[in-house]
């Protein structure tokens, strides 16, 4: 259909769903793989860094098994040992997933380069580049909080909690008004938009796209084309509450924290 970019083409896809009962809605999801990961210097330059952090990964768990050795069980006593020790554990897994996707993606690839005709099932490669996203996000997830609780002893961050404590009253009746107010947003788009549009045919699904909305993902093109008349309403009514009432509410509670603290 077309290039995006030098090394991209644009593929035009077209479904009919047709269900008897009605009240169907069409949905797709594509899963773009990057190929130029595993061609060429990519492919050697991003071997050698997960070969590093292999090396680092087996660095880190030698010094806490001697730890381990040391403290017995009263290791496990803290919490920090054991973010510790998923981390490692979490890092392993991330770097044996990846060579095994690495080794699945030179074979379906190498399928594809000897009969581009011929059909390749990509669902392999796509469920271990899946796996290898998932651990990735949970160990950034884990990193972050061991972060958090390295930032623990500095000045600045006590300040910050103690401003929290002090507005935590505060804080518990505002974000129950939030939530009514954001609960009550995902019921109006459900309702207006339920009928045409498959993240908000039910309220489950309502409140995720309007979380989604909130965290600054693009949706308002599919709103539009739902309804031309009431999205533009909607989506300033609801980018007005985020923006305004949730940061200046916010704001002014953490403000009163510090004076507080």
């Amino acid at each position: 259909m077309g290039n995006i970019g030098r090394e991209s083409r644009r593929v035009k896809l077209t479904y009919v769903v047709h269900c008897f009962a009605g009240g169907a809605h069409g949905h797709a999801y594509i899963h773009v793989f990057r190929i130029e990961s595993f061609l060429g210097k990519l492919e050697t330059l991003t071997g050698v860094v997960y070969i590093v952090f292999a090396i680092l990964l087996v660095i880190i768990a030698a010094t806490e098994a001697l730890r381990l050795s040391e403290l017995g069980v009263a290791y496990f006593k803290s919490f920090w040992n054991i973010a510790e020790l998923l981390s490692i554990a979490l890092g392993a897994a991330s770097v044996v997933t990846y060579f095994i996707k690495m080794s699945v993606a030179t074979r379906t690839l190498e399928k594809f380069r000897t009969d581009p005709h011929k059909f390749v099932n990509f669902q392999e490669l796509v469920t271990w580049d899946r796996q290898v996203s998932e651990l990735l996000a949970t160990l950034v997830f884990v990193s972050t909080i061991k972060v958090l609780g390295h930032m623990k002893s500095l000045r600045q961050f006590k300040v910050l909690v103690g401003a929290f404590s002090e507005a935590w009253n505060h804080i518990q009746g505002f974000a129950v008004i939030v939530l009514v107010i954001f609960c009550g947003f995902g019921q109006l788009a459900r309702l207006l938009f339920g009928s045409s549009l498959w993240n908000y045919a039910r309220s489950p699904r309502a409140w995720s796209s309007r979380f989604s909305l909130f965290l600054g993902q693009p949706g308002n093109g599919k709103l539009y084309a739902a309804n031309r008349v009431l999205r533009p309403l909607i989506y300033f009514a609801f980018t007005f509450m985020t923006t305004f009432v949730i940061v200046n509410f916010s704001l002014g509670i953490l403000s009163n924290g510090f004076i507080s603290f």
